[in-house]
C-alpha cells in the first residue's frame, strides 16, 4: 500500500502506522491495544487478561502477547512503515496526518477512518474502512446492568450542584446522548418525517472532521465537544426517540440505505455487509462479560513502585520499537526487564494476578446464571 500511495495529500511520505505516546499508561498504549484488537485480550494491571479462559499474561512474559506485538511494531519500523515521529508527537499531530492520508492503518477508528473519510476523499474514491483478518478475535465488552467502572461525580464544593445534576440528567436523555456525540439538534442532526435520524450537511462534515468550523457558534465542532471520556447510553443501544435507530451513526438507516459514493458500495459488495457491525458480527470476536468488577485500591507503597515500573515499561517499549536489529531489540528488552525487576515488578504482578482471579470469578458467576 505504501508503494502504491507513497505520498499524502500534502506531498509528505505515507506510513503504515502513526502512533503517539500521550495516552500511554502502565504499558505502551498502541502495543497493548494491538493485543486487544487481534486476540481479544484486555488490559489489566501490568499485563493482559484473557476473558475466554481467565488466563493472565504479564507484559514481560517471554513470547507473550505484549512482547509479540512489541516485536510486530519493531518489524514494521524496520520496514519503514512506522512514522518516525510516533515517539514524540501529540495526538493532534497524528490526527492531522491521518486526515491528510498519511497513515494507511490504524486499530482505532478515531485514529483512522473517522479522520480520513471526509467528503472530499469519498468523492475521490478514497475510503478507509475495517478489514479484519480471519483469525483475529477482537474484544467486545458486554453491557453490565449495574453500570460500568467509570464514576461521574459532582464536587462537594461546587457552587451549583443542582445545575450540575441537571446537566448530567440531560445527557442521560435520548436527546442529550445525541448532542453529546453529534452536536446541536437541528444544526448537526435531526429526525425526518419517519423519525429516522439523519445528519445535516454540517453535521456530516463535523462527524468526519472535528476541526470543522461551526456556523452558529464560535470555534470548531471539537471545541464544543464534551471533554469527559464517558457516555451514558451505550452507542449501539436503541434511541427511543427514533424509528429504531441506535446512537451509532454508522448504522442510521438514512446513511446505510442511501450510500452516495461508489467506494462505500464497493466495500459493502466485497464484505457482503451493510455496515460495520454487520461485518464484524460475521467473524470471530471475544466477549468480555459485564460484571461488577472494579480494580482494587493500591497501597501508597505500591503506587510508588507502580509509577516507576510503568515509566520503565513504556520507555523501554518505545526504544524497542525503534531498534534497528534483532540483537538491539533483545538487548533493549533485556535491559527493560532488569530495570523493572529492580523497581519491584513482582509486587505489581502479584497485585495484577489477584485482580485477574477476582475478575474471572465474577465473570464465571455471570456466565453460569
Amino acid at each position: 500500500m505504501q508503494k502504491i500511495n507513497s505520498k499524502d495529500d500534502s506531498g509528505k511520505k505515507t506510513y503504515g502506522v502513526s502512533m503517539w505516546p500521550d495516552w500511554d499508561g502502565t504499558m505502551a498504549m498502541y502495543v497493548k491495544s494491538m493485543a486487544s484488537a487481534y486476540y481479544g485480550y484486555d488490559e489489566l494491571g501490568v499485563g493482559l487478561y484473557d476473558p475466554k479462559t481467565g488466563e493472565y499474561h504479564d507484559a514481560l512474559e517471554e513470547n507473550g502477547p505484549y512482547m509479540e506485538m512489541l516485536k510486530f511494531f519493531n518489524q514494521m519500523y524496520r520496514e519503514g512503515l512506522v512514522d518516525p515521529d510516533s515517539m514524540t508527537q501529540t495526538y493532534d499531530q497524528m490526527t492531522e496526518k491521518v486526515q491528510n492520508g498519511g497513515v494507511l492503518f490504524s486499530i482505532f477508528n478515531y485514529a483512522g477512518s473517522l479522520g480520513f473519510n471526509s467528503t472530499e476523499h469519498l468523492k475521490d474514491g478514497q475510503y478507509m474502512y475495517t478489514m479484519k483478518p480471519e483469525d483475529a478475535s477482537p474484544i467486545v465488552y458486554g453491557l453490565n446492568p449495574q453500570g460500568g467502572n467509570y464514576v461521574t461525580s459532582i464536587g462537594a464544593n461546587t457552587e451549583y450542584p443542582e445545575l450540575c445534576m441537571e446537566i448530567l440528567d440531560y445527557f442521560c436523555t435520548p436527546e442529550g446522548r445525541m448532542v453529546m456525540s453529534y452536536g446541536p439538534k437541528g444544526e448537526c442532526w435531526d429526525y425526518d418525517d419517519n423519525n429516522n435520524v439523519y445528519f445535516t450537511k454540517l453535521g456530516k462534515e463535523c462527524y468526519t472532521n472535528g476541526k470543522t468550523k461551526m456556523k452558529n457558534h464560535k470555534g470548531t465542532f471539537q471545541d464544543g465537544q464534551m471533554q469527559m471520556a464517558v457516555s451514558t447510553w451505550a452507542t449501539d443501544s436503541v434511541n427511543p426517540d427514533s424509528n429504531g435507530d441506535t446512537y451509532n451513526a454508522d448504522n442510521w438507516k438514512t446513511d446505510t440505505e442511501g450510500k452516495k459514493y461508489a467506494i462505500e458500495k464497493d466495500w459493502m459488495k466485497k464484505t457482503g455487509s451493510d455496515n460495520l457491525n454487520d461485518y464484524l458480527e460475521k467473524g470471530k470476536y471475544t466477549v468480555a462479560p459485564g460484571t461488577s468488577y472494579t480494580a482494587s485500591n493500591k497501597s501508597e507503597d505500591l503506587k510508588a513502585v507502580w509509577k516507576q515500573v510503568s515509566t520503565a515499561i513504556c520507555n523501554g517499549s518505545w526504544n524497542a520499537i525503534y531498534a534497528n536489529s534483532d540483537s538491539e531489540f533483545d538487548k533493549i528488552v533485556s535491559e527493560m526487564i532488569k530495570s523493572v525487576d529492580g523497581y519491584g515488578y513482582d509486587k505489581c504482578l502479584d497485585w495484577s494476578k489477584k485482580e485477574a482471579d477476582r475478575r474471572h470469578k465474577l465473570e464465571l458467576e455471570v456466565e453460569n446464571k
